[in-house]
């Protein structure tokens, strides 16, 4: 194209002198080699057969050189030929703007195991006549446990015999700059597990081609890790595939919108087509696979360093419940990066994974499966079993076959009372009345007295624990704001008479951190949510606050965006920040804020804030420095709660001085700091200052009661906002790891020991079995102690039994093409966005 506009510069050039015949005879030779050029190229496709619709215009072409040969050989008047020659370069020129361009387009995966996220897009474009594909896996190394590189990886000989590979070190990229690069590494070098060679980091690859195209490697069943937020890749692709259009907010807001092409995933493609075309059973597996139900256990690298102890328990209790069994065998694929994973970042745990593999093998459980082929396994298998934070369950959901997700942390088979483990939590307290939402999401009323529980209503579809929370009652309603959902229910009589519906602000969970009440207000604190939320329930009338102040009282903490302590005083909320020493102060009244310091920059964050009345204390997320602080006047006092023998380890996590207290009970001259992760009680004596154990009249337990009894902390306050003084002198909190009441004189130390009173058939009856747990978990069914994992075995399921057609149904909203056809129209995107590009 650049060469006919060249030549036709040229013999316009030519037309317009007549004196200087050496130098137009100069300028047609020049053109009459850029001629032969194109004659050459056209006639070397006709050798391929690939272009016959170019003849004409080779022949016109060689008529025109005839016309050069005669004008230099006969010095004829330039100008006589300029109309013809003119002509047909143009009707040339316009006949090549309409083909096809061809392409050259490379495909750069790195683990065999993760092709199925490429593997449908390289089949359009290898499909396609007009297109050169190249699939060249990369090279990757293991790190170690100072992040330097260890051996070298290369699974190019691991791919399908289908796939034609190109060595990495055959094909130059800085001479062919290849017109597409497809990728699914984000991390360039910040992966601490494993990492690509630095020569395909995205930054280096994107010198070599105008389009470069980042495929997640990954599928979800509705959410996204907030480590995927802003992986380095996607500031240098010039596009990114997503699932559907709610996914764009999972990224970087400051990515332009005009990146993202959200329109499936290849890995759904991949099972599509292979559970249509059943493939052939590798022919080790079949006597073991022959008559039985397969099911595929998934152990993912997020479960493993959640908590590595625990899930280690986890893989051997699912291995006792299926061992021995004849109707069933467990199809267990180990995540391909888990052996790298136990290697760089647990490596205490190598033997103890390498003795339960090797049981696993010797003990012939079932089948072990580490082929480069995750899809065949999947086709093969007909349930899933495993964690929900991760992509295997999305592919068998998108396909119609059962997930049960699994608690990692259930062990042991439920006795008759570890229910209440699983479904007594949080109590919010408003006025007199106390109120618990459980999983499920099923409200109850709490009788502050005796703690008896008594069942109202279900407040979703959606089983997640805790989607709604914080009720609040002003007049004859009661509103109940969402923790993960983005609306406010309305209650009267017990019964769901409204649903008031929020601007949508966000896809994640975590959506809000509070509700308080003021007058005829509702405020809703976020987490996730972009504004703080103000409903008038005279009116209806919803304003959205304070945007460009969120940040001033959440942050993230552990990788997770939290929200600060908060408190109200009168007219005012307090919310502190988990990362800082701000506060933020909402004068409900006005609708005025201040943003107030409580001393010097310091790094504690506010986990809580209680009130005596005068000062504000709150309590840190991070490390023993207990703060008290006037607002009014500005005046803090700060105390270090070193004692011999106290210590602060989150046994979900395993953090270590973080979130040490959890709650204040306050007397005339000293406070009591309420456990949370620390190990004791602790005593303050706020005029002198000195501190020192207090020993409650019950034992401070060591551990939960067992797997079923798993919490967030040792102790909860059950008191209502802005009331942290007691009346009477009695304080109730409830004992988290045995779930056990204790109305307590911290004064006089008479104590009240209540067990809760839940009934067990109300909970069966509205246990939901099979069914939508949330936004970011579609349709599945969860362990829990009314469905354990050999009740899943035994088709023992309490709830709603298994649907495919409603399974199919939830998961065609998280896949914008769900019938095999992502990678086709994602090759086609690109290729017209392609074409218009250049």
């Amino acid at each position: 194209m650049e060469l006919l506009g060249t030549i036709k510069d040229g013999i316009s050039y030519v037309a317009s002198i007549t004196e200087d015949k050496e130098q137009s005879e100069n300028i047609l030779m020049d053109c009459y080699s850029a001629f032969t050029h194109i004659q050459e190229t056209l006639l070397h496709d006709l050798k391929s057969e690939r272009c016959s619709k170019y003849t004409e215009a080779i022949s016109e072409i060689q008529n025109d050189m005839e016309i050069f040969d005669d004008c230099i050989q006969e010095e004829t008047d330039y100008s006589e030929i300029y109309e013809v020659l003119n002509t047909n370069v143009n009707i040339f020129k316009d006949m090549l703007i309409d083909e096809t361009v061809r392409l050259e387009v490379v495909f750069l995966p790195y683990k065999a195991s993760m092709w199925d996220s490429l593997e449908s897009v390289w089949k359009a474009a290898n499909e396609d006549e007009n297109c050169d594909a190249y699939v060249i896996p990369i090279p990757y190394y293991d790190r170690n446990h100072d992040a330097s590189l260890k051996e070298e990886h290369y699974e190019g000989y691991d791919f399908p015999e289908e796939i034609p590979v190109t060595r990495y070190d055959n094909y130059n990229f800085e001479e062919r700059k290849p017109d597409m690069i497809f990728i699914h590494y984000p991390y360039d070098k910040n992966n601490l597990v494993t990492t690509i060679h630095p020569y395909f980091y995205s930054d280096n690859l994107k010198k070599f081609t105008e389009e470069l195209v980042y495929i997640p490697y990954y599928s979800t069943v509705g959410g996204m890790a907030e480590m995927q937020y802003s992986c380095s890749a996607y500031y240098n692709a010039d596009h990114i595939v997503i699932q559907a259009p709610k996914f764009r907010k999972y990224f970087d807001k400051d990515l332009p919108d005009e990146k993202f092409i959200p329109m499936g995933s290849p890995k759904f493609d991949r099972i599509i087509n292979l559970c249509k075309n059943q493939p052939k059973v590798p022919d080790e597996w079949g006597e073991k696979i022959k008559g039985k139900k397969v099911y595929f256990y998934n152990t993912s690298i997020g479960g493993f360093l959640a908590n590595t102890e625990v899930f280690l328990k986890k893989m051997e209790y699912v291995f006792d419940c299926f061992k021995n069994r004849s109707d069933c065998v467990i199809l267990w694929r180990p995540h391909p990066l888990l052996n790298a994973t136990v290697d760089s970042m647990r490596g205490r745990y190598k033997e103890k994974y390498n003795k339960l593999k090797k049981r696993f093998i010797d003990e012939n459980i079932g089948i072990l499966d580490e082929t480069a082929d995750m899809g065949k396994s999947i086709a093969i298998s007909d349930t899933y079993i495993g964690d929900s934070g991760t992509s295997v369950p999305s592919v068998f959901g998108i396909v119609g076959k059962p997930l049960f997700i699994l608690n990692n942390w259930i062990n042991k088979e439920p006795e008759y009372d570890d229910y209440k483990g699983q479904f007594i939590t949080e109590v919010w307290v408003d006025g007199y009345t106390g109120w618990l939402s459980t999983s499920g999401n099923n409200l109850f009323k709490v009788d502050l007295y005796n703690f008896k529980f008594e069942y109202v209503c279900r407040l979703s579809e959606y089983s997640a624990d805790g989607y709604y929370n914080m009720p609040l009652t002003i007049g004859k309603y009661t509103y109940i704001a969402g923790i993960c959902s983005q609306d406010i229910l309305i209650l009267e009589n017990d019964k769901i008479i409204k649903k008031v519906k929020l601007k949508r602000s966000t896809e994640r969970s975590g959506v809000f951190a509070c509700a308080v009440k003021y007058q005829q207000y509702i405020f809703l604190i976020p987490i996730n949510y972009k504004s703080i939320v103000r409903y008038n329930t005279n009116t209806d009338e919803i304003d959205y606050l304070f945007e460009d102040k969120v940040e001033y009282f959440t942050g993230y903490v552990n990788g997770g965006l939290i929200c600060g302590g908060f408190c109200v005083r009168d007219n005012l909320l307090f919310v502190g920040s988990p990362v800082s020493n701000f506060v933020f102060v909402l004068d409900m009244k006005s609708g005025k804020d201040h943003i107030l310091a409580t001393g010097d920059f310091r790094e504690y964050g506010c986990g809580s804030i209680f009130d005596d009345g005068k000062d504000l204390w709150l309590l840190p997320i991070n490390g023993r420095v207990v703060t008290r602080w006037n607002p009014m006047t500005g005046k803090r006092k700060e105390y270090k709660i070193d004692l011999e023998g106290l210590k602060c380890q989150d046994i979900v996590s395993g953090n270590i001085d973080q979130y040490p207290f959890g709650g204040i009970a306050f007397y005339e001259d000293y406070i009591i700091l309420i456990p949370f992760w620390a190990n004791m009680f602790v005593k303050l004596d706020k005029h002198t200052g000195k501190i020192s154990e207090y020993k409650p009249p019950f034992e401070i337990l060591d551990d939960f009661k067992n797997c079923y009894y798993l919490s967030t902390g040792r102790y909860m306050m059950i008191c209502k906002v802005g009331d942290y003084v007691a009346k009477d002198g009695y304080y109730t909190i409830l004992s988290e790891f045995d779930k056990v009441f204790y109305r307590i004189n911290f004064e006089t130390g008479d104590c009240e020991k209540i067990i809760p009173n839940m009934e067990k058939d109300i909970l069966i009856e509205n246990e939901t079995g099979f069914g939508n747990n949330s936004d970011w978990l579609m349709y599945c069914c969860l362990e829990n102690s009314f469905n354990s994992l050999n009740d899943f075995l035994d088709d023992n399921i309490t709830g709603n039994k298994f649907d495919k057609e409603k399974e199919i149904a939830a998961y065609k909203k998280i896949a914008a093409n769900n019938d095999g056809t992502c990678g086709k129209k994602v090759y086609d995107f690109l290729c017209t966005n392609f074409k218009e590009k250049v």
